[in-house]
């Protein structure tokens, strides 16, 4: 089984809200893992996952803008 994912990011000035994350992703699967559970659970898993690695960014920027404004 194979899960190939390609994503992009690009970072703006978001002026008075911060930091805007532009995100774009592309997930391709084939093998045995494509047939496995009910339809969208990957869609899910991988959502949660995604979740996960933004707020990870989010948090870091938010420690880095803190540092400067220290």
């Amino acid at each position: 089984s194979v899960v190939d994912l390609v994503t992009s990011f690009r970072l703006d000035a978001g002026g008075a809200v911060g930091t805007v994350v532009h995100w774009q992703g592309e997930v391709t699967i084939s093998g045995k893992i494509a047939a496995f559970g009910p339809q969208g659970l990957l869609e899910r898993l991988a959502r949660r996952n995604i979740d996960t690695f933004v707020e990870g960014i989010r948090k870091g920027l938010n420690a880095q803008a803190a540092g400067r404004d220290a």
